[in-house]
């Protein structure tokens, strides 16, 4: 199935919380979203953090800010 959503979860430092933020996700919007989690150059175990769901990620090797890692993604 195609995925109907995109669902971007930009990622800074947050190896703590980002489990808790993936798990509110509804499974029945998990289904037909395509999820990225975009570290923007964490510097703890934020990478690790993603490993258990079904999500993509992309990284920055140092901190741009959200917006422009964000923008950074369509060009």
């Amino acid at each position: 199935m195609a995925s109907d959503y995109f669902i971007f979860v930009p990622a800074y430092n947050v190896e703590n919380t980002l489990g808790n933020v993936l798990s509110k996700i509804d499974e029945s919007v998990l289904s037909r979203a395509h999820v990225l989690v975009i570290d923007d150059g964490s510097r703890d175990g934020t990478a690790q953090a993603y490993e258990h769901f079904m999500s993509n990620y992309a990284e920055n090797a140092e901190s741009a800010g959200n917006a422009r890692d964000l923008k950074s993604r369509f060009q």
